[in-house]
């Protein structure tokens, strides 16, 4: 049958019994939290030598129990805008407890270390 498709179009069919079967990892599932996740997002110009694990190293360190997830979802070079051997990241860290929901007061606590440790320990410049 023929359809008016203007680009190309791709087709698959995964088998997950048998991706499953040959995997040599065993599958992990964890419960669905009964609480909330909460989001912030922190864009920085930052060394280019600095790897984004540094950024997760730091973020690990300055929220520990809180932290579900470190993500970095944009970057962004010009030497001309941000300067010789700069680089910008956006990096967004995702909190929750899963005993409880977090209230803004503990997030932006946790939220602002992971700052001032970005600052002082990595040379990031936060951009506001």
């Amino acid at each position: 049958r023929k359809i008016d498709i203007k680009s190309d179009v791709f087709y698959a069919e995964i088998d997950f019994e048998n991706l499953v079967r040959f995997s040599d990892s065993k599958m992990h599932v964890d419960e669905i939290s009964k609480y909330p996740v909460s989001r912030r997002d922190v864009a920085m110009i930052i060394d280019k030598k600095i790897k984004f694990e540094e950024i997760e190293k730091l973020a690990n360190k300055a929220v520990k129990k809180i932290l579900k997830s470190v993500n970095l979802f944009d970057v962004y070079s010009n030497d001309e805008q941000l300067g010789e051997g700069k680089v910008s990241y956006a990096v967004s860290l995702i909190f929750e407890d899963k005993t409880k929901t977090l209230n803004d007061k503990v997030i932006d606590k946790a939220f602002k270390k992971f700052i001032y440790l970005l600052e002082q320990e990595l040379g990031a410049k936060v951009r506001k």
